[in-house]
């Protein structure tokens, strides 16, 4: 961060970030985009005596308290719109965007990893 004059009083200055750091802060789009962390103070606010409350007598918080949807979305919407067709949907082995529609694309639920084998799941070892 860089200061136009240190000089001047506090209220005056203005600052500045290096243009590399656009892509974090202003480019929602973006993987590497984090301006959704901004959304945490505000949450923090709002859930912070119910947190209090819930130290002290065991009852928990809802999670629908902390409302996290929308910084949810602010961080993985860059991973849908960046991967999702590029990526995920390609390396699906029963699922090739180009040539099927969404709806048609095997999913573990459908049965699609009963019929192709590197679908499956691998086995869990109960502890």
């Amino acid at each position: 961060m860089t200061v136009d004059d240190p000089g001047r009083p506090a209220d005056e200055r203005r600052y500045a970030l290096p243009e590399a750091h656009a892509i974090a802060l202003l480019d929602e789009a973006h993987p590497a985009y984090v301006g959704a962390l901004a959304d945490i103070p505000p949450i923090i606010a709002r859930t912070l005596d119910q947190v209090t409350a819930a130290f002290h007598t065991g009852a928990g918080v809802p999670f629908a308290a902390y409302a996290l949807h929308d910084m949810q979305a602010g961080f993985t919407r860059p991973m849908f719109a960046n991967s999702l067709t590029t990526e995920w949907l390609p390396a699906w082995p029963t699922c090739t965007p180009a040539s099927k529609p969404a709806s048609r694309c095997g999913s573990p639920t459908s049965g699609a990893a009963k019929a192709e084998p590197r679908s499956t799941l691998p086995k869990r070892t109960p502890r």
